[in-house]
């Protein structure tokens, strides 16, 4: 079943209301994915059609389809009326809904974009133009947020401050908008054509067809721009920028014209960016012990990949409270995974207590929780990983696209990502990042251990308050159990394959949502559990060779609810278990002045290539009536960013027993959250 045919098949057999998805797992059942499955062929069209904008736009949007650009919002949407509005998979499966519109924006906008190429006949000077746009979305981030509050709004309310700051958001999102617009706009009509459309409008006489494109455009460009502001978790992830490179690398390669990929790539470099980051498979890092060589690793679906997010108490918490067995704990120091028991005393918890008149108690308390979370950021006491996902690489017409897919806490139910490596899952302002592969025979002789030790089940791991369910039936695990040795390597990639579609019914149908704190409740999973259980119910395949343990001194963080009785999934031990072929860690180099103020998250203004179409456009296409169905983004917007200020003032809340709680500080929200608390 091919990855379009399986969402299909999860939003046409969504479970009927009331129902659980752990009684009614049939209806989302996956097959074994064997070969290059994700791959399509060439797609074909006369050669009268290959300047017809029509037929480019559904030829890119059918190949941005299958390397990824999925419609995932109509299938979760589906899903959450099957489980009810008042479930917890009902409402993480209605914040998925929303919240994945992207994939449908970047995938309509690029095919919109290579229509006009089409229309222009791929001219050099056209093809430029939408090199440089990819650029410049590839190279998107907010707009600076205020460094400080006007006297007048400082001395008021939390509330009036909140409500100021998201006001300021809007008119940054609205100019944002404005800009990308007209550069899409200059580069989707030839400079005749697009002189003439302005010339009408002033004119009072604009053409409808023109009117109707532009507004469907702008539609697209405010939902790529608004993930950047309002969901820190996925707005980092290019996702316009990906879809409108890849297919310019697909029509550079299809028509033997390695000039424009040559030009992408080039204007990307200038930016400090590689073009390999966003497309293809093969990833461009730099490591802090070696800069000035980028460390390439070329990932496949199922690797593992993890990230140490901070220096922090919570990162401390997570590397010291769950260990590898006992046989690994030599690889795990020698590979610098072992966290340990100083970090933790060493990395303060809370802010120190002042008082009135403290004087110098006051100072000495801060000069102390200073000292110490200077030290705790030294290298030796950061070891490990805090978090895990899995590689996703989907191909179309000889293009790969890498995502990564895992479980993240955010500011609302929390729930599957699937973002860009390099941009989002671990950006170069975090710590680490890790990856590893397995090697196929030692996974076919443990899946074949597995067999015959356990056989097949229905359900394949208990949580408290139910089951997860197998998602492949009998007939499809003894098909996997017959492979043979020498065809080791087609089991281990057709066991990747079925974790990733696990991955994809979490998102799409279950709703399952972020464990916070180690829960082992039935539809919630943290990051390291997730993958297990992807795999356990997409090939009932337990990934570890050797089980973890809590720490025996875990008590420590008991009183943030941790599950100490459930089995434990470190990130560290899927990088180092003996089924593991290799591993590769790079350390980012650290980044003055990330802390108040992100520098790397933030642009200071954004400069378009034709101000003068900005005005024009604006003044004739803001504020009309939206199009039919598309609601109006004001209240979202507002009720995006005043949730994430609230949710982020009191760190670990969980506000209604069901979602992730609030994640730790990143982005745009960061900067907003500080004006706020101070």
């Amino acid at each position: 079943m091919n990855p379009a045919g399986l969402l299909l098949f999860c939003a046409m057999s969504a479970l009927s209301p009331g129902r659980s998805w752990s009684a009614g797992h049939e209806a989302v059942r996956i097959s074994v994915l064997s070969g290059d499955s994700w791959a399509s062929p060439v797609f074909e069209r006369p050669a009268s059609a290959i300047y017809d904008g029509s037929a480019a736009r559904a030829e890119y949007g059918v190949f941005l389809e299958k390397v990824g650009f999925r419609d995932y919002s109509t299938v979760a949407a589906v899903s959450a009326k099957a489980h009810g509005p008042n479930t917890g998979p009902g409402k993480v499966l209605r914040f998925n809904a929303q919240r994945y519109q992207v994939f449908n924006a970047a995938r309509k906008y690029a095919a919109e974009v290579m229509a006009g190429l089409a229309e222009q006949k791929f001219s050099h000077q056209s093809l430029e133009a939408a090199a440089e746009l990819a650029a410049r979305w590839l190279d998107l981030k907010p707009l600076t947020p205020p460094s400080s509050l006007p006297p007048y709004i400082a001395s008021q309310s939390k509330e009036d401050i909140t409500a100021w700051l998201v006001q300021s958001t809007m008119q940054d999102i609205k100019l944002q908008t404005d800009q990308r617009l007209s550069d899409t706009v200059k580069t989707i009509y030839a400079p005749k054509e697009l002189k003439g459309h302005v010339k009408a409008l002033e004119a009072g006489r604009g053409d409808a067809a023109f009117a109707a494109r532009v507004e469907g455009v702008r539609a697209h460009v405010e939902s790529l721009v608004l993930p950047f502001y309002t969901d820190p978790e996925m707005g980092q992830t290019h996702y316009a920028g990906r879809a409108l490179a890849a297919s310019l690398v697909r029509y550079a390669r299809l028509k033997g014209k390695p000039e424009v990929e040559d030009d992408l790539s080039n204007k990307l470099r200038t930016r400090g960016l590689y073009i390999e980051n966003f497309v293809g498979d093969t990833l461009l890092l730099h490591d802090e012990g070696n800069p000035e060589r980028p460390v390439r690793i070329k990932v496949a679906t199922g690797d593992f990949l993890s990230e140490r997010g901070g220096a922090g108490r919570e990162a401390a918490e997570i590397t010291f409270a769950v260990m590898p067995d006992w046989r690994l704990w030599w690889r795990a120091w020698r590979e610098r995974l072992f966290g340990g028991l100083l970090p933790l005393l060493i990395n303060p918890k809370v802010e120190p207590k002042v008082s009135m008149g403290g004087g110098w108690r006051n100072a000495a308390a801060r000069f102390a929780r200073r000292t110490r979370l200077w030290v705790s950021q030294w290298r030796v006491f950061t070891r490990g990983y805090t978090h895990l996902g899995m590689a996703v690489v989907e191909k179309a017409d000889g293009i790969a696209m890498a995502w990564a897919m895992d479980i993240y806490p955010n500011k609302g139910p929390g729930g599957i990502r699937k973002v860009g490596i390099a941009d989002q899952f671990s950006p170069g302002f975090f710590l680490r990042f890790g990856w590893s592969t397995r090697g196929a025979d030692k996974v076919w002789e443990a899946f074949r251990k597995q067999h015959r030790e356990r056989g097949y089940r229905e359900f394949v791991y208990a949580s408290n308050g139910g089951k997860w369910p197998s998602l492949i039936n009998r007939e499809e695990y003894e098909a996997l159990a017959a492979i043979p040795r020498e065809r080791a390597v087609e089991l281990l990639e057709a066991i990747n394959a079925n974790a990733a579609r696990a991955l994809e019914a979490m998102l799409m149908t279950m709703g399952v949502s972020f464990a916070y704190g180690f829960d082992n409740t039935l539809g919630k999973a943290y990051c390291s559990m997730a993958m297990a259980l992807a795999h356990l119910m997409g090939s009932q395949f337990d990934v570890q060779t050797y089980r973890d343990h809590w720490h025996p001194l875990a008590r420590f963080m008991a009183e943030k609810g941790q599950d100490m009785v459930s089995r434990a999934f470190a990130p560290l031990s899927f990088h180092i278990d003996p089924q593991v072929r290799a591993h590769r860690m790079v350390d980012h180099a650290p980044v003055k002045g990330f802390g108040r103020l992100p520098e790397p998250a933030f642009m200071p203004a954004y400069v378009e290539r034709d101000p003068a179409l900005t005005q024009v456009l604006a003044r004739f296409f803001y504020g009309r009536a939206a199009p039919e169905g598309k609601p109006d983004l004001s209240n979202f917007i507002y009720e995006a960013i005043h949730m994430g200020l609230d949710n982020r003032t009191d760190k670990g809340a969980v506000h209604t027993g069901w979602n992730a709680g609030a994640a730790r500080r990143t982005g745009y929200s960061a900067a907003l959250d500080a004006l706020l608390r101070d």
